[in-house]
């Protein structure tokens, strides 16, 4: 499994851990990788952006600014216990 795409499950499954409904978007689906809905049936996107080994930039161009687009960042650990998640909500294009 590419680091893309443990990055991508890492955060479904911790979005629905947390009662998130979340669809994986097609993986040439423009701007968003997860299209997430809440409890109150709010919608969101994220774009998850994964990395395996230090030294390497976490992201490259950003997006166009979007009220509802969050940036997920994964480090995906060699072991579980390695995983961290920090995320950004970039509203006018500045994380």
């Amino acid at each position: 499994m590419t680091t893309y795409w443990a990055a991508r499950f890492l955060v479904a499954a911790e979005l629905e851990r947390r009662r998130y409904h979340v669809r994986l978007s097609d993986e040439n689906t423009p701007g968003f990788d997860l299209s997430v809905t809440t409890a109150t049936g709010e919608r969101f996107f994220v774009d998850v952006k994964g990395l395996a080994a230090a030294g390497t930039p976490w992201l490259g161009p950003m997006k166009p600014p979007r009220e509802n687009l969050f940036y997920i960042l994964v480090f995906v650990g060699a072991d579980r216990n390695d995983d961290h998640f920090s995320f950004c909500h970039s509203p006018n294009g500045m994380c």
